[in-house]
């Protein structure tokens, strides 16, 4: 298995950088913490139009999967050559999966400001929940693979609804973290801006990618090498 060129003080030596696990996010924290803030300010002002935001979401998961793969990164090479690249690739999707999150984003919050829901309809708001739990799953597979694995656009949702039902204890983690973090800036909010715009889009993405990192070493690319 590779080696990251990235190392780390470990008991008084430097070491090669963890393979896994928090302490691989760590050792990126610390070894790219001021890339990781630059590159989320850069992710957020190419959101701002919203045509842009598919293909700056892609730009910043081709950096930080780089990063967490090879250990070291061209960082605006990678960032610019896949904002280019991932432009009208990625469009329909992110324009389908967007517009799916709302309208189930909208119909829970209608379902939930019903007095009297009756069986059925707690039967779809649970129902409505898990697909939205769905897509998001999907969906950040979906990015990391359009990102890292060299195959057509479809073949990558195929790939990411099949993790997504297979992968249930990363599954839980890709949730739990965001979803944590979510909690934590609505409680602090307004003083949490400053910390969304600094840190939020990058450092969950990073999670992310470290998340996923060993299924695409062991279930993707050893197998595209072979």
């Amino acid at each position: 298995m590779r080696r990251s060129p990235l190392t780390t003080l470990r008991n008084g030596i430097m070491a090669p950088l963890y393979e896994y696990g928090p302490k691989l996010y760590l050792g990126i924290f610390i070894s790219y913490g001021w890339t990781l803030f630059g590159l989320n300010l850069l992710t957020i002002l190419l959101c701002a139009p919203v045509i842009t935001a598919p293909a700056a979401i892609c730009a910043l998961n081709r950096v930080l999967m780089k990063i967490t793969l090879d250990g070291e990164c061209k960082v605006m090479k990678e960032y610019w050559g896949e904002f280019k690249n991932s432009f009208f690739r990625v469009l329909p999707f992110f324009s389908i999966g967007t517009a799916l999150s709302v309208a189930l984003g909208l119909l829970i919050f209608n379902l939930l400001f019903i007095s009297n829901l009756g069986l059925a309809g707690y039967v779809i708001l649970a129902f409505c929940i898990i697909a939205c739990i769905f897509v998001y799953l999907v969906f950040t597979y979906a990015v990391i693979l359009f990102v890292t694995v060299d195959l057509p656009v479809g073949t990558n949702i195929k790939n990411a609804i099949l993790l997504t039902l297979s992968q249930p204890k990363r599954d839980f983690l890709i949730i739990i973290m965001p979803l944590a973090i979510t909690v934590l800036l609505a409680l602090l909010f307004p003083r949490t801006i400053a910390i969304f715009v600094l840190l939020i889009p990058a450092f969950t993405s990073l999670m992310s990618c470290c998340i996923i990192k060993p299924i695409l070493e062991k279930e993707i690319l050893i197998t595209e090498q072979e």
